[in-house]
């Protein structure tokens, strides 16, 4: 289930969450193309979702009352939506949400060295989706999309996209070092200069317009157990000029397979070639759609699917993919 344009083109959205499951054509299709999703998400997902809401709350309202407001937001949303409990991850609950929020905010963001920047209308860089029209075919049109977690400004004289990440990962060392070549980094800070370069009248952003003035950085939060939480950043990250073309060629061969995918159909599922690449079950368990592919043929492929799995088309600017 992919998106109508007002030309009744069909719209095919790339993100970086689909990138980094394109060495499986049959995953990517069913997920992008036909819109398979999770019926609800598990808690330590839900968790970040919430700690991602009071993070944007204390920024946009200031103050302790603002401090107050974002708290009881994030607290109300991962209380009312309903998610599946991991059996390692019980200890992800609303009070140790407030209680990750709350020693985040007196122990770094009040002491962080740098401001977020904002717009020229004075509304921070925050929470910032971006939607690039990206290759145009005969029958459909692929766009790259993303959600921007903040933009801040260092003092070297440069910008920073700052992500939050919320993990159980014991290294934070080993953790930041598998981002060494992480799509999600590269393409953000593509997708912003692609920004800024059609935007050049805009004053505050005009200024930034190199790989050498726009850096990455990972602002991690370690879950580690309920008695134990750690704050991490990863060094600043910056891109060459080789680095952002050889992503925009990636790009390319990508958005050119996702829309042969498209251009199948439905009775011409693609092969599995996640077996050849071994990405059938990885250090997170099997992959959700382990049973429909293991299944004897098409059809029982897709009873399965449709027992378990809700389908709605792929956008991750509205949802959680």
């Amino acid at each position: 289930m992919t998106k109508q344009n007002t030309q009744q083109k069909p719209v095919l959205y790339l993100n970086a969450s689909a990138l980094k499951i394109a060495a499986c054509s049959r995953k990517l299709y069913l997920t992008v193309i036909e819109g398979w999703r999770s019926r609800s998400f598990a808690n330590d997902i839900e968790f970040g979702s919430a700690f991602h809401r009071f993070a944007y709350g204390v920024e946009k309202l200031h103050g302790d009352a603002g401090f107050a407001a974002a708290l009881m937001d994030a607290k109300t949303y991962f209380e009312t939506t309903p998610m599946v409990i991991k059996s390692k991850k019980e200890y992800l609950t609303s009070l140790h949400l407030l209680r990750v929020c709350q020693e985040w905010y007196t122990g770094v963001y009040q002491k962080e060295p740098f401001k977020v920047l904002q717009a020229e209308d004075g509304s921070p860089l925050i929470e910032i989706p971006f939607e690039l029209p990206f290759r145009e075919y005969d029958d459909c049109i692929v766009k790259l999309v993303g959600t921007i977690d903040r933009i801040v400004r260092i003092s070297q004289g440069c910008i920073v996209i700052r992500d939050y990440k919320t993990t159980s990962s014991w290294s934070a060392k080993e953790y930041f070092q598998s981002y060494e070549l992480n799509v999600q980094m590269r393409m953000y800070v593509w997708a912003l200069l692609k920004i800024i370069q059609s935007a050049p009248d805009n004053a505050l952003l005009k200024q930034f317009n190199r790989p050498s003035q726009v850096a990455f950085a990972i602002d991690g939060i370690f879950l580690n157990g309920a008695s134990r939480v750690e704050f991490a950043s990863r060094p600043l990250q910056f891109f060459k000029e080789h680095d952002l073309e050889e992503l925009e060629l990636l790009l390319n061969l990508e958005s050119d397979r996702l829309a042969e995918l498209h251009r199948r159909g439905l009775n011409n599922m693609p092969i599995r070639d996640g077996i050849i690449h071994d990405i059938c079950s990885g250090k997170y368990g099997l992959c959700p759609f382990y049973g429909a592919c293991s299944s004897p043929d098409n059809h029982s492929a897709r009873s399965i699917l449709a027992q378990n799995f809700a389908q709605k088309p792929y956008d991750p600017l509205a949802s959680h993919e």
